[in-house]
């Protein structure tokens, strides 16, 4: 029996002891270097963002408040450094944002006035805003009719995720295509107007404005982030490296360009 204590009591020790260094409390201070925000378990009081709570690899982790230079605070559950769970941001005017966050990010919350009238709210992301409501909608063709629906098969149908009014996308939302493409950004009845950006399967993206479901004022970029493209006003501007004149001429059964016309 004294055994079984000794191993028990044992077992406790060390599962008390890796508890406490997996998760652990303390305050870290929020630096930029280099463009990058990382914590640190030093700084100044004064003039950097402060955060008390549970620590895990050096990050907020678990329950716990930032403190903003402002005045605004944060007080809820944190993931790999970010606010992620439930958690209130309240501003010194005394507006708060309550509710759920993913990863650093709005996901259900409601936002109240300094006299706790409610003022927005956000559902899976997305801002509601006046009597527009988040939803799931398809484009798809219905008896020999192509339109935005509320049924579809996700696996075939053109998917949209977002904000909606009078049965179509207005707002922000996310539209997904059966081949891989993903649009991300603002809608105006049913169509790609605002600012957004198109990403391909390659790794290609479009970023800018649309209009009409047409590039506006567009940058386009190939997997690397290198500019390959660029819309302005609607029209694709091509560069042209040197200007000149071509003949075609046809050899052995194949067209070629030739910079003159004399083939001998």
């Amino acid at each position: 029996m004294k055994q079984i204590l000794i191993i028990t009591s044992a077992c406790f020790f060390f599962l008390a002891t890796l508890s406490a260094q997996v998760q652990e409390s303390g305050v870290l201070y929020l630096w930029e270097i280099s463009d990058q925000k990382v914590w640190k378990n030093f700084g100044d009081d004064e003039t950097q963002h402060r955060y008390k709570g549970e620590i895990k690899d050096g990050k907020p982790d678990g329950l716990g408040i930032r403190l903003f230079l402002d005045g605004t605070k944060y007080m809820g559950q944190w993931m790999h450094g970010q606010q992620h769970g439930q958690g209130t941001l309240t501003f010194a005017d005394g507006s708060k944002l309550t509710g759920e966050w993913k990863e650093g990010k709005e996901w259900n919350i409601i936002k109240y006035d300094a006299y706790d009238r409610v003022k927005d709210k956000y559902v899976d992301g997305v801002k509601l805003e006046n009597n527009r409501k988040a939803g799931v909608l398809f484009f798809r063709q219905e008896k020999g009719i192509q339109g935005w629906y509320e049924s579809g098969n996700k696996t075939v149908d053109y998917k949209y995720m977002g904000e909606v009014e009078n049965g179509k996308p207005n707002g922000w939302g996310i539209f997904t295509y059966p081949s891989g493409e993903l649009y991300e950004g603002e809608y105006k009845d049913g169509k790609t107007h605002g600012k957004g950006s198109f990403n391909y399967p390659d790794g290609k993206k479009s970023i800018g404005e649309f209009r009409e479901n047409k590039p506006w004022n567009i940058t386009e970029f190939d997997n690397e982030s290198n500019v390959i493209g660029e819309y302005v006003e609607g029209v694709l501007k091509v560069e042209i490296i040197e200007e000149g004149v071509l003949f075609t001429y046809k050899d052995e059964g194949k067209w070629i360009w030739l910079n003159n016309g004399d083939t001998g």
